[in-house]
Order: C-alpha cells, then structure tokens, then sequence
C-alpha cells in the first residue's frame, strides 16, 4: 500500500487480475512464441504464469517471464515456483536462455521468491513515472536453464 499515485490507482479497474475476462484476453494474445499457462485448483483458475522471447534489451537474457499472478488464496502454497520452473525450463526447451523477470522494487515477496529461486540482479531502472512519482523494477534473471525440470 502507498507505493503508487492515488490517482493512478484509481484509474485502474479493482483486481483486473481476478476476472475471467481479464485471463482469457491474456491467452487470446498469446502467439506461437509467447505462452501463458493458468494453473487450476480443483478446475478453478488458481494463477497463471505467461512467458516468451524478450521484447526488449535485458542483459544477455533471451527469454523473459513477463507475468505470473496466483490468486491470494494460493499464494505461499509452492504454486508460484512450481509456474516459474515450467516457464524457464519451457524457455530452456525453446533456446530462449538466459531468463528474465522483473519485479516493482516494493515488491518483497516477489524479489525474495525469484532470488530464491536463483535469480540474480542484473539491472534497476524506472519502470514509469506518473505524477511525478518514479516507480523502479529490478530485472532479476536466471543464468542457467532450471535443473530436475
């Protein structure tokens, strides 16, 4: 709370994250080299994770991870490392390694997963600026493709 402008919070549609809608225009998007895989609980979309070749300059990184989202109810349950493995060794398997990811720099449960997982920081820069306010990311990214997977 209190990272981002109250104005432009309040542009943003309440949990874009949590409607159908929302998840089916993300899969409607994918192309053949860009993949968005939705993990279902009990055949209820639990999260999803969308990943696929760089778009822009990250370091030596070759394929990024551009979205995971698990909704609150399945977060800290494992689901969210389980979806980056399947990306990055998806992405391994497409020979788009090394992998990014990036994460707004208030974003502690997000840095702390990804840097548990092995991703090391590689850049910091502004994501945007709106209303004067400068909001950061990190780009984290993996230098290896994911072992066991």
């Amino acid at each position: 709370m209190g990272h981002l402008p109250d104005d432009l919070l309040a542009g943003l549609e309440s949990g874009p994250w949590h409607s159908a809608a929302a998840w089916r225009a993300v899969l409607a998007s994918d192309d053949d080299a860009t993949v968005t895989e939705i993990v279902e609980i009990e055949d209820e979309p639990a999260g999803f994770v969308r990943s696929g070749p760089v778009d822009a300059p990250r370091g030596a990184c070759r394929g990024i991870i551009q979205s995971i989202y698990l909704l609150r109810d399945y977060r800290a349950k494992g689901l969210g490392s389980a979806l980056i493995d399947r990306a990055r060794a998806r992405l391994r398997d497409a020979v788009l390694t090394p992998v990014a990811i990036e994460a707004f720099v208030f974003n502690a449960p997000a840095l702390a997963l990804y840097r548990r997982l092995g991703a090391r920081d590689i850049d910091r820069r502004t994501a945007f600026e709106h209303g004067g306010v400068v909001v950061e990311e990190i780009v984290l990214g993996w230098p290896e493709p994911p072992s066991g997977v």
